[in-house]
């Protein structure tokens, strides 16, 4: 588990902004709370005038249906209006106002003979005809009507050559669910309001609202209807003006059925070829159904569904989107709200009335459902308030930035000094390069499509820096001092070594996308090193690195013990260089390769003698040599010494060979004549194997990991890389004082990361250095080494 880290600056800026903001927000309490009260206010009687000035406008349309009922009713007492069954009289006394407010006249015999009186056809898709009203004929109940537009005044028909069209139906008035309801004996009136029922027009169910009763004259019996139909009443709601996101809902209370309103949803369904009325808790509006069914904060309801329904009326309700609640509600009334809830969350007032054109209205208990919407009535206002805050809180925001910046580059160089601090504190945990992914650990033996070379760029550095502060100078003059000792023990401990070192496996480090061996020489060494580290494997036995050490005095050869020190390990192998030039030109030629081994292995021997056995060539087969630092003898800054052996050796290698060039008369220089790896680490050494024949051995993963280094140094045709480990310890050691002449190595030298790779007995993927003259551009691509 990784505890996150915060700055002491960061903290202290916060607190600076937090400090400042929190003075503003307690300057702004006693404006917010007046605001609080002052927008619920403003909402809420935005709400009543909506509500009330819908009420007044349905109540007359109630009443209106009322008494334009009456009066048909009246004038069908006196006279018989379907005598002898034609519509005109029906029309003179009814036409003009069914056609102005679109409405529903029906008049029907006991044999369900009579007229509907429409503006329009309302069973299919149709449209008004001015000065003209459309008339159904109830000619064969069940089976057929005939209908046609005629003039209101002269009782033309508009289309003299067909005035009636016969359709087929199946319809029967009396038989419908608002006949049977009209018709019902059960009444206190002649005429009354009776329970919302359906109709099916253009293939969907609707909402009726109807108004009527029997008509008994001279011993006929007829049946009168005046009705509201729910989409020519959702019409004219939506020509009242609400506001632009508010809603208005015609629901009954004692059904709980939806009538009308200016939502989206239908005012019916259809369910096993019967219509029925679509209830309140169907509805799916996202302006409306919400409120429905959010929780309630009240005694007598546990719903939003039933605090609508069953509330006093009038009553007005505040429904809260954030929290999916609604709370009982009015004007000055702010308790069930949180202290800024108007502030930073929007909320819808609702108002509940009563609609009814008399005290009683029969079987109806309609109720108008009116919400409005805050940011249709306040969001000017808010929008105001808070550009009021806008110049005090840029002030402080300007003026907190103002002293942050100049805190940070008054101390600047304290944050050095904590990035210094922070690296040294994480020496022997972190790794010197960027990792792809910061927790991903690759395990040994892993497939080898994980083992891609990647070619980067950049280079880290320690070094001191003055300051006007005196204390920080010498703070950073310490911190340097200390910081290369400890990345030069962190790259000799143990402590990342987790796995044996006889048990690294010797997988291929690239995918066969990236490299392909060029030689059989690849080939060689790769069996060479599986044979070696299977026998020194035999020897060890299961037994860890810590566990084979016998605790010897470092370099004491006669104590027949054996001992741990750092060791650097230079693998080398001839490059195409060497392969190509001159007369060595044919491989295959016996004299031509012992020349090639004779030149390059004098080079190496000459410059590694004057170690003398502190460093040699122990290893020499084929085009492969294997060099040791510091394992039968102490070689100071061992790393330094061993970049200076493969810098002389390239120089040397490279004026030889533009001797044998200059001679053979070839035109091209060749290319790197040999490739070196460079790896460090903590190394078994002492005399080992059986007692009769014991002989000088060196057991470290530095040899494993310099020859897969020098592999793609090979790859990527560089002439030197080196492990992150090598890189580190010669970097500390040319970073500062005290280098001691025995580093033969130049200080124009730059550590230049070049590739990430998997090294054997390490878990995770590496950078991987190379060398390049630091007088050559950075942006150049050079690695032309002395």
């Amino acid at each position: 588990m990784h505890m996150k880290r915060i700055s002491i600056k960061l903290v202290v800026a916060c607190l600076l902004v937090v400090a400042s903001l929190s003075a503003m927000f307690i300057a702004l309490i006693p404006p917010a709370l007046s605001l609080k009260s002052d927008a619920v206010d403003f909402v809420v009687e935005a709400a009543e005038s909506a509500a009330d000035q819908a009420q007044f406008i349905l109540a007359g349309r109630l009443r209106m249906v009322r008494l334009f009922c009456n009066v048909i009713y009246h004038a069908s007492l006196g006279e018989d209006l379907l005598s002898p069954l034609d519509p005109w009289k029906l029309i003179r006394w009814g036409g003009a106002l069914v056609v102005s407010q679109d409405l529903s006249l029906i008049l029907a015999a006991k044999d369900n003979r009579g007229f509907l009186i429409t503006a329009y056809n309302t069973v299919v898709l149709g449209a008004p005809l001015p000065g003209y009203v459309y008339v159904t004929n109830f000619t064969v109940p069940g089976q057929f009507v005939s209908s046609g537009f005629f003039n209101l005044n002269t009782l033309s028909p508009a289309n003299t050559s067909v005035p009636w069209m016969n359709v087929a139906s199946t319809v029967r008035f009396r038989a419908t669910p608002a006949g049977v309801k009209l018709a019902s004996p059960n009444r206190t009136s002649p005429l009354e309001w009776v329970s919302p029922s359906t109709r099916i027009a253009r293939g969907a169910a609707s909402s009726l609202l109807s108004y009527g009763g029997p008509v008994n004259r001279s011993g006929k019996d007829q049946l009168l209807s005046c009705s509201f139909r729910g989409d020519a009443l959702s019409s004219y709601i939506a020509n009242v003006h609400i506001t632009t996101n508010g809603v208005a809902v015609i629901a009954d209370a004692a059904t709980t059925a939806y009538i009308a309103g200016t939502i989206s949803d239908p005012t019916g369904r259809i369910v096993n070829n019967t219509a029925i009325l679509l209830l309140l808790g169907e509805l799916r509006d996202p302006r409306f159904a919400p409120i429905l069914r959010s929780s309630f904060k009240g005694d007598n309801a546990s719903c939003g569904l039933e605090a609508l329904l069953r509330c006093a009326t009038p009553c007005t309700f505040t429904f809260w989107p954030h929290s999916h609640t609604l709370v009982p509600s009015g004007r000055g009334d702010g308790k069930h709200s949180e202290m800024f809830d108007v502030l930073f969350h929007t909320f819808v007032v609702v108002r509940v009335v009563d609609v009814s054109d008399t005290v009683d209205t029969g079987a109806l208990a309609l109720r108008l459902i009116v919400t409005i919407p805050s940011n249709d009535v306040i969001q000017a206002f808010l929008e105001g308030f808070y550009q009021s805050l806008g110049i005090p809180a840029t002030l402080v925001i300007v003026v907190c930035a103002a002293t942050i910046v100049l805190v940070a580059f008054t101390f600047r160089h304290l944050s050095e000094l904590e990035r210094d601090l922070l690296r040294l504190v994480n020496v022997f945990t972190e790794q010197n390069s960027q990792q792809q992914h910061d927790d991903e650990v690759i395990p040994l033996g892993a497939n080898h499509n994980h083992h891609r070379l990647v070619v980067i760029r950049g280079e880290a550095r320690h070094t001191a820096f003055l300051s006007m502060f005196p204390e920080f100078e010498r703070i950073s003059r310490a911190m340097s001092t200390l910081a290369r000792q400890l990345y030069t023990l962190r790259a000799f401990s143990s402590l990342q070594v987790h796995q044996p070192l006889t048990s690294a496996p010797l997988s291929p480090l690239l995918s066969s996308d990236h490299y392909t061996p060029t030689t059989d020489t690849s080939k060689g060494h790769e069996d060479l090193l599986s044979s070696q580290v299977r026998e020194r494997s035999d020897y060890f036995g299961d037994r860890t690195f810590d566990e084979c050490s016998d605790g010897g005095i470092p370099y004491d050869i006669g104590g027949g013990k054996s001992w741990r020190v750092p060791v650097t390990t230079v693998w080398a192998t001839c490059g195409e260089g060497m392969l190509s030039a001159g007369k060595l030109l044919s491989a295959a030629d016996p004299v031509a390769v012992v020349q090639r081994h004779d030149v390059v292995l004098r080079v190496i021997q000459k410059l590694t003698a004057k170690y003398k056995r502190a460093a040699a060539v122990d290893y020499f087969f084929g085009d492969w040599f294997l060099m040791h630092f510091n394992a039968a003898g102490r070689v100071p800054n061992h790393v330094a010494a061993a970049i200076g052996v493969v810098c002389g050796c390239l120089q040397e290698l490279r004026y030889a060979l533009h001797f044998q060039i200059r001679h053979s008369q070839q035109q091209r220089l060749p290319t790197t004549p040999v490739h070196f790896g460079i790896a460090t680490n903590l190394a078994l050494c002492g005399f080992m194997g059986p007692k009769q024949s014991k002989s000088f051995t060196v057991v470290s993963p530095g040899e494993a990991q310099a020859a897969v280094v020098c592999r793609v140094a090979t790859t990527l045709n560089v002439p030197v890389m080196l492990t992150w480990r090598a890189a580190e310890v010669a970097q500390q050691t040319h970073s500062g004082k005290g280098r001691l002449p025995s580093a033969n190595v130049t200080p124009l030298l730059r550590y230049v990361p070049i590739a990430r790779i998997l090294l054997p007995s390490e878990t995770q993927v590496t950078t991987a250095f190379t060398l390049t003259n630091s007088k050559m551009d950075k942006g150049t691509k050079g690695y032309d080494l002395p």
